[in-house]
Order: structure tokens, then sequence, then C-alpha cells
């Protein structure tokens, strides 16, 4: 005989549910162990594909089953062994919402009176038909739907799972003769089933019991001399029945613990998929969460659901997979029979429905019936739940139970994303033009800058002023104001392209996020905006202030001081002369103008100088530097929060070199600083000697008559909290104004956003080393030693750079580079890593791979572009004998040669499988013998100063021999 397989375009129909395939892999576990499912799998070519034959939600072909069904046989050696899966079906944590359902039928009657229904549930192929039923027993038939032959596993699986029907409730397996076979050719299988319709224990012991009572009595009245007999034989009946009472109680105690525990599963699964439905407030994911978590929650069907649109039409918004074809078939019908949905529906076969009809026959998900539940909330409906079935008469009672209760959740998790939705929308617009607002505009600048920022990407923003608004706004009255600024912002959104993001920031202020713009692509794109701003009217005109990112600056703050330093020179430019004229100002109002316009371009300077300085002393004292330069304060300083104390980590100012002032500390409930530091405002003190919280009144000059009079201080706040105080001090009274608070505020911001990038990077920093721990972990499992010596050797490399003069980067990446430098030893065989005796030529040449191939490796990732060229040359030679360019002398990269001195002393001076270590004075006098040849003799010699304790001439301690060639 000969078993076909159904094709649609060449690819096999799934029509085997993946409750089958788990129960086949379970059992053969059970039977066999792992080896027994790793030869399963093999046998039926499903080799790397058990994760996948284990999902309950998934469906396979057929012909997958009958390999599988094979393959179970012949791995057990067993030819039974499928129908022995079968009967041992409810022992396995399978199917748990299903048996759930079958035991709340109440008993084995009822579930052969729903076996069609539960049949459905594992084939697609093929269909159980009931014949006759009596209380404790049935006739059922066996039969195929789609023109295959019944397979005779696939009969022997059937009767095994059919007499597994009354294990449901405790009871026996169920008896079955099968008098017609189709194997045998006939048109289908007919299987006769009995079982035992209740527990007979207690019956039977009762019956035991009266029994045991007659003889006693029996004896007693017609021959006393047999009563100890009787007695005897009356407690061994007793025994027995008690024994076989406890032994039918002890197997209704397993039926309740396993119901149990099923119905807790079901339960943990409902509950797990509502928790993260309700958590959710964005439409679209609630809309993707519905589909997709119903399936856990409800069993391993198709859903759809269909929200009501403006119009009042259920409209498809998500899906588990259903095709696009026939979800417009769903929608018609939906429209057409059930347009509210106002209560539950139940098709028990589509093929039987106009306008259905054609999904049973689908070519890629056919459907056999399907459940309809509103989604209503508040006596309204909001909208509808559809499960899909493979087979008709699928959906057994509890399984509309389970629908009807999920779309209870489903329908406040839709009604409240859809309220969130119109809300947020109301929050996020500007009432007046329709573009988004100003709170919108910082949030989105801070997540597109983030974005950018795990991505590698560019970012640029845009802001516009309008110039001459106010004039029409007066002249011509708020209604025509009003109109412009709409025009604006239709003209803003015509002309930016679609990925592009346009805001009302202000009055007559507007802006533009550009994601994935360059400085270049970032400019044009708003010059073309203010020309057709331009365009509009006569009257008015718009300035640009552009700034970029990376560029310039990393953080929000730092863009939008760039950004706003810009535009106000344009517009300076632009109108500063005509306005001064129009004005009648002196010139020195002129003056001040131009004043001003200095400090905004030293803010504007100081960020460019911030944005490559990642330490935070270094930031400080960048800060304090250019504002005594530029501007000439008296006294400048940074002082940074630790724990209840203030301390100064940079002093600059001419106050300093003429009082010689010390770094100090004092008390956050000390001085005008303390005050900034709780009260996270700034301090303008006119005149220190009238302020009862100042402390500095003891710098003086040796004249006694220098007197810092005057102090500025703005808070640092960095993630949210004081970091610190920047504070500027002057000698006369009242030296600050209004002008130097603004300044002051801007340079904070940027002092600030310094300081949380390098706080970032600092994480980032973190994050990798953590990285480079697991990479190190997995040279671990291969090499013991190998990463407790790259971060030893990463420890001296690091301060060995710093010693040579390397800049931060540079040691960051030396550093990098020697904790990562034997990565490539991942990729060497084990048995050549921890060999105890010396190398073959073939194994050396192996070995000498590693550091080529740990290179490539790093190559692939951007953060370490000036790492991997370091570890691809860390074991080439000064006289270039090296490997594995033959790179020589300065060729080779610094970082490459101390990574190399670091790692051969390090090497010289640890135990390896092949030596012991050597003496530390053998190691220093190997490192000196080699200098020049293996390695740069600057290098050697500043590691032997960075390694000499005070007062000895050399390195001392215990350490073993040299490392035999080839092994580094």
């Amino acid at each position: 005989m000969t078993w076909v397989v159904t094709t649609v375009a060449g690819t096999e129909l799934r029509e085997t549910s993946g409750m089958t395939t788990r129960l086949v892999l379970e059992y053969a576990r059970r039977e066999g162990g792992d080896d027994a499912v790793a030869r399963l799998l093999d046998l039926a070519g499903c080799t790397g594909r058990e994760a996948e034959l284990c999902d309950e939600s998934a469906w396979f072909s057929f012909a997958t089953k009958i390999r599988l069904f094979e393959g179970l046989c012949d791995a057990l050696g067993d030819p039974d062994a499928v129908r022995r899966a079968g009967e041992a079906a409810i022992a396995f944590n399978i199917a748990d919402g299903l048996k759930v359902a079958l035991r709340a039928l109440g008993s084995p009657t009822v579930v052969y009176r729903n076996v069609v229904r539960a049949n459905a549930k594992f084939s697609a192929v093929h269909s159980l038909e009931l014949l006759t039923l009596d209380r404790d027993a049935c006739t059922l038939a066996f039969s195929d739907n789609v023109g295959y032959d019944i397979h005779p596993l696939d009969c022997a699986y059937t009767q095994g799972l059919l007499s597994a029907a009354p294990v449901l409730f405790g009871l026996p397996l169920a008896q079955i003769s099968h008098p017609v076979c189709a194997c045998d050719g006939h048109e289908r299988c007919v299987y006769d089933i009995r079982w035992q319709a209740h527990d007979a224990t207690l019956r039977a012991g009762v019956a035991v019991g009266l029994v045991a009572g007659v003889s006693m009595l029996g004896a007693a009245v017609a021959a006393p001399a047999l009563l100890p007999l009787a007695a005897g034989v009356s407690a061994i009946t007793a025994a027995v029945c008690g024994l076989r009472v406890h032994h039918g109680l002890r197997a209704h105690q397993r039926h309740l613990q396993h119901e149990l525990r099923d119905r807790d599963a079901v339960a943990q699964r409902m509950t797990a998929s509502l928790q993260d439905l309700v958590g959710e407030l964005d439409l679209d994911e609630v809309l993707d969460k519905i589909a997709v978590n119903a399936r856990a929650a409800v069993g391993s069907k198709e859903f759809v659901v269909l929200v009501s649109d403006d119009d009042g039409a259920l409209r498809c918004r998500a899906s588990s997979g259903v095709p696009q074809d026939a979800l417009r078939t769903l929608e018609a019908w939906v429209a057409a029979e059930h347009p509210q949905a106002a209560q539950l529906v139940l098709v028990e076969d589509v093929a039987l429905v106009p306008g259905l009809a054609e999904l049973a026959a689908h070519a890629s998900m056919p459907v056999g019936s399907l459940c309809l539940a509103p989604l209503a909330y508040r006596d309204a409906n909001v909208g509808a739940l559809l499960a899909l079935a493979p087979q008709a008469r699928t959906f057994l009672p509890r399984d509309l139970d389970l629908v009807s209760s999920y779309a209870v959740p489903a329908a406040i998790a839709l009604a409240n994303a859809r309220h969130f939705a119109a809300q947020r929308s109301l929050a996020t617009r500007d009432p007046l033009t329709g573009l988004l607002n100003h709170r919108e505009f910082h949030e989105s600048l801070e997540r597109e800058l983030e974005r950018a920022r795990r991505s590698g990407g560019t970012l640029g923003i845009a802001m516009f002023d309008l110039d001459g608004f106010k004039l029409v706004n007066d002249s011509a009255g708020h209604a025509e104001g009003d109109r412009l600024l709409r025009a604006v912002a239709d003209t803003m959104e015509r002309t930016c392209r679609s990925s592009d993001m346009a805001f009302r920031v202000g009055g007559d202020e507007f802006a533009l996020v550009l994601p994935g713009s360059g400085r270049d692509e970032a400019e044009a794109v708003a010059e073309r905006v203010r020309r057709a701003v331009a365009s509009i009217d006569a009257r008015v005109s718009a300035s640009i202030g552009m700034a970029s990112w990376p560029d310039d600056g990393g953080s929000k703050d730092v863009l939008l001081a760039h950004a706003d330093a810009a535009l106000y020179s344009m517009k300076s430019a632009a109108h500063g002369e005509r306005s001064a004229r129009e004005a009648g100002e002196t010139p020195g109002v002129a003056g001040a103008r131009a004043h001003l316009r200095e400090r905004l371009v030293m803010a504007n300077r100081l960020c460019g100088k911030l944005t490559p300085i990642l330490e935070p002393q270094h930031i400080a004292a960048a800060v304090v530097t250019e504002l005594h330069h530029s501007f000439g304060y008296l006294l400048a300083y940074v002082h940074r929060v630790e724990d209840d104390t203030l301390r100064t980590i940079a002093l600059g100012g001419t106050a300093t070199d003429e009082l010689d002032l010390p770094l100090w500390t004092q008390g956050v409930d000390q001085g005008v600083s303390g005050r900034v530091v709780r009260t996270g405002r700034t301090a303008l003190v006119h005149d220190t000697a009238l302020d009862a919280d100042h402390i500095g009144g003891e710098l003086l000059d040796l004249a006694g008559e220098l007197v810092l009079r005057s102090e500025l201080a703005v808070p640092l706040r960095v993630a949210g909290r004081v970091w610190g105080v920047l504070s500027i001090q002057a000698a006369e009274p009242g030296a600050f104004g209004p002008d130097d608070v603004l300044l002051l505020e801007m340079v904070g911001a940027q002092v600030a956003a310094a300081l949380h990038r390098s706080a970032l990077y600092a994480e980032l920093d973190t994050a990798f080393a953590t990285m480079l721990g697991v990479l190190g972990g997995a040279l671990e499992a291969k090499d013991d030693s190998t990463a407790e010596h790259a971060r030893d050797v990463a420890d001296i490399a690091g301060r060995l750079g710093v010693r040579l003069g390397l800049d931060e980067d540079q040691v960051r990446a030396v550093r990098y580079a020697a904790l990562l430098h034997d990565i490539g030893k991942i990729a060497i065989r084990t048995e050549i890593l921890t060999k105890p005796g010396p190398l073959t030529a073939s194994e050396r040449t192996e070995m000498e791979r590693h550091s080529a191939i740990g290179a490539e490796l790093l190559q692939r990732i951007a953060f370490f572009e000036n790492v991997h060229p370091i570890v691809r040359s860390a074991h080439e030679r000064w006289d270039g004998a090296g490997y594995p360019d033959r790179l020589a002398g300065e060729a080779i990269p610094l970082g490459a040669r101390i990574v190399s001195v670091c790692d051969a002393y390090h090497a010289m001076t640890s135990d390896r499988p092949y030596r012991a270590a050597m003496l530390a004075a053998d190691a220093v006098a190997e490192l000196r013998r080699c200098a020049g040849t293996q390695f740069d003799e600057r290098v050697v010699d500043a590691l032997l100063a960075e390694l000499r304790p005070l007062g000895d001439p050399e390195p001392a301690g215990d350490g073993a021999l040299t490392p035999a060639p080839g092994r580094m």
C-alpha cells in the first residue's frame, strides 16, 4: 500500500498537531533517554528540529508524523511503541488545556461523545465518527478526509489515544477490539471500545464485606466450633478489601492531583498572557498581543482581532498569521452577518456557511470551524475576537468558555489603549497648528538621539524663529497671526521629508528633528524649509539654527545649545545693524550686544572643547580655564558632591596665582555652594560680606586688600541629581548680572552634559569589560590559564601605556587589546592549547593562526576599530621574525609592542601546562636579553621602570621559566 502526501505548490501541507510530535519525543525520552530521542530524530530525518517538534502550537506534515512513528519503533526496538505512546498520553505534561477541557466533561461516556471535536485538535486529515454509545461502551469509525490511506501506525496510535480516555478520570485503560481495519482494504477503521464506567473498588469491598458477614453469622448459628475459622477468613477478607480500597483511593488521589496540575498550568498560562496584555498601552502592541497571547491562553488555534472603525465597521487590525485573502473573507462575513458582534457565535462547519465556505478549501490555511467572541467594554463593543480551527466541530465547551473569558480583559486592554492613544494625540499636538508640541520635541529628540547612539547613525536638528511675526500680530491682529502660523506649519510638513518630524516649540518658534541626517543633509533640508516659509508672506522670514550629532556634542542639552547659539547668530547678522539703527541705539548699547554675542561664541567654543573629554576632572579643568581666559574672572572653580562633602576638583583664575589657593573641601551644609546643592537652584550673591553662608572671606592677598565680594554659583545636574557646583567670583560687589547668570547656566548645562556623557561612557566601558569577561570565560573553558592571564596583562599594559605617553583613547585600546589578544585561541584545538610537551611544526602553525583569527573576529565590531590591529600584531617581533605578517620595528603598532612585552613577562612568571613559572629576576634578564630582537627596547625599559619597587633596582619575587618557542 502506498501512502500519499498532499502538497500545495510543492510544499507539504501542515496537517498534524505539535501535540502529537511532542508526545512521540517525550515517550521516546521516558523509555530510552536522550539517546533514544537522538536516534529517533536521526531516523526520521529531523535532526536539529527537536525544539520545533515540541511546539504544541505548531502543525506538521502527515509525512513527518509517519516518519516519527516509524523512527520511534526502530529507536526503541518495539513494534508496538506507537500504540503504547498513545496509551501513555495522559501521563505527560502535554495538551494540558485539552485534558482540562475533557475532564470538565465529567465522565468517559461524555468524552467519547465529544471525541470528534477532540480528534480535530490532533489531525487535519483524519476524522472520527461516533457510531454507537452506551454507558460503558461505544463504537467509533476512523476515516480519511483528503485522499490519504490510513497508515497502520496511525491506526495503532489512534487506538492508544482512544484507550487512554478513561485514565483522565482515574480509571483503567479502555479495552479496544478492531474488527474492521482500513489497512486491510476496508473503507475505514472501526473500533469497539469498552471501559469501566466507575470505580468498582468500593462496590467490590462492600460485596466482600457482606459475604464475610454472612459467613460469620452462618458459622455462629450452624457450627459454633468453626467460628474462629470464620473470624480468620473474615479478617483476611477485610484486609484484602481494605487493600483494594486503599489502592482505589490512591488512584483517585493521583487522578485529582493530575487534574489540579493541569488546571493550574492552564490558569498560569492564562494569567501570564493577561498580565502581559494589560501592562501595555501602545495600541499596535496591544492588538498584536491580543492575537499572539490568545494562542497560549486559549489553545493552539489561529486568532484574528477585529476593531470597530469610526464608522462602526469591524476591520482586521491584527492576527496570529492568517493570510490576507482569508482575512478579507472573514471581514466580509462579519460585516454581513454579525456587524455588531453582540454575543458569542459558533460555526461548527464553515463549509456549510455561505460567505465562509471558501475558507474550508483554503490553500495554505484551511478553516473548519470558528468562534466569534465580542470584545465588549462598558456596554459598548470595541471589536471582536475570532478563533479559527482547521477541522469542523472542533470547539469543546471549555474552549468556548476560555475564548469568552479571554475576550473580557482583551476588550478592556483594547479600550484602554485606544483611549490612551486618543489622549496621547491631544497631549502631544499643538492645538493651533497640529504639529507636535514642545514636550514631544524634547522627548522625540532624546529618543532619536539614543537610537543614533545605539546604531552609530547621525541626527540633525533645526530651530526656526519667524522674523517679523510680532509686527504682523500687532498690526493685523491675532487672527491673522494664527492664520500665518498654521500656514507655516503646513509648509513645514509639506516641505520636509516623511522621516523628518516638525514641531511648534513656542509662540513663533518651530523645530525639525531630522533622523539619519548628517550636517550637510540637515542643512539642505532646513534651508529648503526656510525658503518655503519665507515665500508664504512678504512680511515675515525665518532664521535657522542648526546642530548635528555626533559633530556638535553627545547630549540633547549640548545640541540645543549649539542650535540656539547658531540661531541667535543668524538673527543678529541679519537684523542686528538694522534694529540698532531703527531703535537709535547708543554705541554703549551696541557694545553690550557685541559683548553678549562674544559670550555666546565662547559658550559654543567651550562645547566643542568638552566634547572629546571623558574624565570628570579634565572636564572641570577645561571649563574653569575657559572662563578665566575668555572673561578674566578672578576665581572660577568646580565642586563635586561626594557623600555629604563638597570637594574642589578644579580651580582657576587670577586669584589662584595671587593667593596660591589650594584645593579644599567643605560640608554640603556650608557656603554658597552648599546652598546650591541643598536647594538645587542658582545662587547670585551681590555682596559676599552680607551673605551669611559665604565662607571665603579669608581669601586676601598679601597686603590684605583683595577680597572676593561677588559670587555666582550654578548647580551641575547629571541624570536628575546635583553632581556638583560651578562657581565664579569677582573682587567688586555687584559684579554679576542677568547676562552672567544666563551665560553660566548655559555653560553649566554644557558641563553637566559632558559629565553625563562621561558617566555613560564609563557605563559603556564597564559593559564592554563585562563582555570581554564573557569572552575570557569562553577562553577559560578551553584553557584555564588564558582568561586570568589576559586580565593581568591588560592591567600592566594599561599602566605601561600611560607611562609611554599614550592618550586616554589609546590606553583604552591597549587595555582592550591585552584582554583580547588571545581571543583567537577559541578556534584552536584544546589538545594543542593544553599539550604538555613541545608542539610539532604543524601544531605550531595552527597555534600561530590565533592572532589573525582574533583580529578578524574583532574587526566585525565597530567599537574595536582601534583594537583589532593591536591584537593582530601582538605576536610580531622587533626583528621581523614574528607572526602573522612578519612586521618589524616601528611598523609594528606601539600598542602591539606594549602587549607583546607585557604578555611575555606575565607568561614567563606564570605556571603553564608545559612548564613551571620562573623567578621574576630571571624573567627580567630574559626581557633584557631579547630587547632589540624580539621586543622594542624602549618598551622593555618602560616596563621595568613600572615594575621596579621603590628602592629596588629590579623586580623581585617567585616566578617560572621562559615559555617554549611558539607558545605565546
